[in-house]
């Protein structure tokens, strides 16, 4: 299972920074060149996310001019694609302007087999138990990638036959928050109801996500769960 390249309230610099007066800025900011570091980080997600290599050139010179993708600009998708990979379910949006917006959501359908006493909560990995008309789904993992922030976390979810539900994070210490061309620093993981899981950041100087705190929900009723965000 990848681990936290940020914990605990560290800040993440996925990206070359200077301070001036006390800000963050990207040391690449005067010349208006992309920084080698900022390059391979969008670079990387260009090619995880499957963005057309025609419309690469495009969104690196909107990044260079400080200019936002579409995908982070409030603009509708010009396609939508929801897709399921072994246990995951994947929701894949296009814009305009070629960026790729990516969430996912680990999902298994069939009851995980415990051995040697094991519970699915003493298994490594997303799972699920169907036991006396609770359905119960363990270490989960949630997750955004918009090119220029990515963050995931791990939590678990449940429905009860006689309609209760709720979600919770499995632990502290098993997320990720990484970004290009600023900084973010872990600002909250928990739940701000007892039907959502939120994993917050806060962050300066990012181009193209629209919060200086963006988070990551996961939020589930008595039929749907869904991955949502406000980045």
């Amino acid at each position: 299972m990848k681990k936290s390249r940020i914990r605990l309230g560290f800040v993440a610099l996925v990206a070359s920074v200077v301070l001036v007066g006390g800000v963050a800025t990207p040391s690449y900011a005067d010349s208006g060149q992309i920084s080698p570091d900022v390059l391979a980080f969008i670079n990387t997600n260009f090619d995880e996310l499957g963005v057309a290599q025609e419309v690469r050139a495009g969104l690196l010179k909107k990044y260079a001019a400080g200019e936002s993708f579409d995908n982070a600009s409030g603009a509708q998708p010009v396609s939508v694609e929801s897709y399921r990979v072994d246990i995951t379910d994947y929701t894949r949006e296009v814009f305009a302007d070629g960026s790729v917006t990516l969430t996912s959501l680990e999902r298994p359908t069939t009851p995980t087999k415990s051995s040697k006493g094991l519970t699915p909560y003493g298994i490594v990995g997303c799972s699920y138990k169907l036991s006396g008309g609770v359905a119960t789904w363990s270490n989960c993992k949630i997750e955004k990638n918009n090119i220029i922030l990515t963050m995931w976390y791990h939590a678990g979810y449940w429905r009860y036959s006689g309609g209760g539900y709720g979600t919770s994070i499995t632990n502290t210490w098993d997320w990720d928050i990484q970004t290009a061309g600023g900084a973010c620093a872990f600002n909250y993981l928990g739940n701000p109801t007892s039907t959502k899981s939120r994993l917050r950041a806060y962050c300066t100087v990012v181009l193209g996500i629209g919060s200086s705190y963006p988070y990551l929900d996961l939020d589930i009723t008595s039929s749907t769960v869904a991955v949502n965000a406000n980045w």
